[in-house]
This record gives C-alpha cells, structure tokens and sequence, in this order.
C-alpha cells in the first residue's frame, strides 16, 4: 500500500463552497451583510471548524430567484399602470 501522499493545492478550487468572505465577494455585499442573511436563513450555509461556507450553486439560485421575483413584480406593476390608464 502507497503512503498517503497529500494533493496540492490550487489557487483556484474546484469545489463548490466558497468562504464567507469569497461568497460576500461573488454576490458584491458587503460581508455584514452575507452574515445577515445567512443568520436569516436566506441563504443556505454550513459551519464547519466555527467558519461558514456557502455552497456556490445555492448563491446562484439565490442570485436567480431573487431576480425572477424582482421581474414578475415589475410585470405586475406594469399591468397595474396599464389598467389605471384603461
């Protein structure tokens, strides 16, 4: 059997979970804000060592939902402008 021989590391990891700050970091808020919403339950996290990690994908479907609710209301406001105009 081969000894255990430890993987390098690389500037740019494959996984999936970002630091708080690097998640901070991809949504651009600051990160007062991140820990916000993660003590709100927004946005899915774990902690692992005391620190939170933030899965990347969860940050998109955060990113997306938040910008499909955003787009049917502005579909909403629209239809009630049309109306009051009717």
């Amino acid at each position: 059997m081969a000894p255990f021989e430890p993987q390098a590391v690389s500037e740019s990891p494959n996984h999936d979970l970002l630091t708080a700050k690097e998640a901070a970091g991809y949504l651009r808020v600051p990160l007062s804000s991140l820990y916000y919403l993660v003590q709100r339950g927004q946005i899915p996290a774990i902690q692992i060592g005391g620190r939170w990690r933030i899965k990347k994908s969860s940050l998109d479907g955060h990113v997306l939902g938040a910008k499909t609710r955003k787009t049917v209301s502005c579909e909403n406001d629209v239809k009630d402008l049309k109306q009051d105009t009717c």
